[in-house]
């Protein structure tokens, strides 16, 4: 089963007793329905759940979703409008069922749309290393007018970092004998 999911940080402005973490992550649920339910989490907490259903879920509705990694977990239909729907899980979800949730929406090398501008921030970092390790050891990236390096067991610093550091000392350096000249009275 492929896996498309998008995780965002963002605070809501609702006052919840648990917190939501919002993200975008594709996954299954075995449904009263004959045919197991394609469903998109949009937040996810240990207690419940938004989901996004082609079809129409009834309220009181039971349901198991699959959560990547971790198993089904039953769950039971809240409130639904339209294609949204609301879930409470029977019991709290493990730390680790949420934490693989929001993993998988990170791991590198998954199917995503293709248009740019759908990419959060994490992403499109995740997608620039990727390119820039693909492109082989020891080489180096222009991406979005930054220079990466990618070279195993060099931990120096990035060039455009070098080279800041470089022209810092060059000015801290003829600030230094501008003292010492103007004190001898050269200056």
């Amino acid at each position: 089963m492929g896996l498309v999911a998008y995780i965002n940080n963002s605070q809501t402005s609702e006052k919840r007793g648990v917190p939501r973490r919002t993200l975008r992550l594709e996954v299954g649920a075995v449904t009263a329905a004959p045919t197991p339910a394609r469903l998109m989490i949009h937040d996810l907490s240990p207690t419940g759940l938004l989901v996004e259903a082609d079809n129409c879920l009834a309220v009181g509705e039971q349901l198991q979703v699959e959560l990547p990694g971790s198993g089904a977990f039953p769950a039971r239909v809240m409130w639904s409008s339209g294609r949204f729907t609301g879930c409470k899980f029977d019991q709290p979800l493990p730390r680790a069922a949420i934490s693989a949730a929001l993993l998988k929406g990170v791991q590198a090398g998954e199917q995503r749309p293709s248009a740019p501008g759908d990419l959060g921030a994490v992403q499109e970092l995740q997608d620039r290393v990727q390119r820039s390790v693909q492109v082989g050891e020891g080489s180096v990236e222009a991406t979005s007018g930054v220079e990466m390096e990618t070279s195993a067991g060099d931990d120096r610093l990035p060039l455009h970092v070098r080279g800041r550091i470089m022209l810092g000392l060059a000015v801290a350096s003829a600030a230094i004998w501008a003292v010492v000249l103007w004190a001898l009275g050269v200056l």
